[in-house]
């Protein structure tokens, strides 16, 4: 925080708390796991472009050696090859908060004693809720599979973003009564803050190109995995991903959506089977209702609106 802002009042938090489920909702089952594929279930691919709505941030951990004597030094992206690219795991994690917020799932990430005992996160692989079965929990692989999102259009260039600090979970705004109050989100905003931290970023504009592959899901378990793309008519929302979130970085939308169903007899029969049907994306998000928890749903959505005309802080909240 710059030292001219530390007399001013705080800003309005940048982000909202969604509501936990009452702890009676969470369903866990036997998951359908890898030793065969099913042919009673799903398995093939989604295929998506992002294009980012603000600039994306998604740091290597290294430093960039840069001509402007400036700002010689900034926090590099990730690149394959020369290409930058949004890691498949950074993605992984964006969608895996929709869904767990969306629907009748654990709460993980966080310490179990502010956690209702029914809310927990999964620990037995042979029950575990539709989050888990989707992205995986201990001893339990998932269901899913992201890739590396290449870069395919856009300029790289370099932003300046305020001094960020690292989240205290354990204080008031996070706990309530010794429980935590609910699932963190930021929202979007207008403008992105300024500040003197020098990283790179992909440009407002870029697009990616990536993929999920999935096996054995349910169709109600991918139109879950469609609505958290923001895929629902009724319920559009813009993810957000990497790092300067606060700062408003990181507003994204998944467009150009289809779902590959691949036949497993043909799979078998032939060497270089392709997929054997495009899955009706509206049919698959229908049949997704019987998983979604609507009033987290609609909080979310409205947390994560597009557009969203409000700034994002410079200083301290």
């Amino acid at each position: 925080m710059p030292f001219q802002d530390r007399d001013q009042p705080p800003a309005p938090k940048p982000y909202t708390l969604i509501d936990l489920p009452d702890a009676n909702v969470v369903t866990r089952s036997q998951p359908v796991g890898h030793a065969k594929i099913d042919g009673s279930y799903l398995t093939g691919r989604v295929r998506f472009d992002v294009e980012a709505l603000s600039s994306v941030h998604v740091s290597s951990g290294l430093l960039r050696l840069t001509e402007d004597r400036r700002q010689p030094l900034v926090k590099a992206l990730v690149r394959v090859d020369g290409v930058p690219v949004v890691p498949g795991s950074s993605f992984k994690g964006c969608v895996r908060s929709v869904v767990e917020a969306i629907s009748r799932s654990c709460v993980r990430a966080t310490r179990s004693r502010e956690v209702p005992s029914k809310l927990q996160g999964c620990n037995r692989k042979e029950s575990v809720c539709v989050a888990c079965q989707l992205f995986g929990a201990q001893d339990l692989q998932a269901l899913v599979r992201f890739s590396d999102m290449r870069q395919t259009a856009g300029d790289v260039e370099v932003a300046t973003v305020p001094q960020l600090f690292r989240p205290r979970p354990q204080e008031g705004p996070y706990v309530f009564q010794r429980s935590v109050r609910g699932r963190k989100f930021y929202m979007h905003g207008a403008r992105q803050a300024q500040g003197d931290g020098p990283i790179e970023v992909c440009a407002t504009g870029s697009s990616f190109a990536g993929q999920i592959d999935f096996t054995n899901l349910s169709r109600a378990q991918l139109g879950l995995l469609l609505v958290a793309l923001g895929q629902h008519p009724n319920y559009p929302l813009f993810l957000k991903l990497g790092g300067a979130k606060p700062a408003c970085y990181g507003s994204v939308r998944v467009d150009n959506v289809a779902v590959d169903v691949v036949s497993v007899e043909q799979r078998y029969l032939q060497w270089d089977a392709g997929p054997d049907s495009q899955a009706d994306i509206a049919g698959l998000i229908n049949e997704a209702q019987q998983l979604l928890l609507q009033t987290q749903l609609a909080a979310v959505v409205e947390t994560l609106k597009w557009p969203n005309d409000r700034d994002c802080p410079s200083g301290t909240y």
